[in-house]
């Protein structure tokens, strides 16, 4: 029998956690494109079960 303190899958941020993380990409995006000669396009990729920090096929980090 499994002794010891069931463990929980990991919980989803909560409302204002993503709030505060969309308010953060946008400011980041504004100043970015303002000190850019040329126009800045965000491309996403799809959400998976990737890993979030590493690098995606075919992006580049110039």
């Amino acid at each position: 029998m499994a002794q010891g303190k069931l463990k929980f899958k990991a919980q989803r941020p909560g409302g204002l956690e993503v709030a505060i993380r969309n308010k953060i990409e946008q400011e980041v995006t504004q100043k970015a494109s303002l000190s850019l000669h040329k126009p800045l396009s965000i491309v996403k990729g799809p959400e998976g079960k990737s890993n979030p920090g590493a690098a995606q096929p075919g992006t580049s980090s110039k």
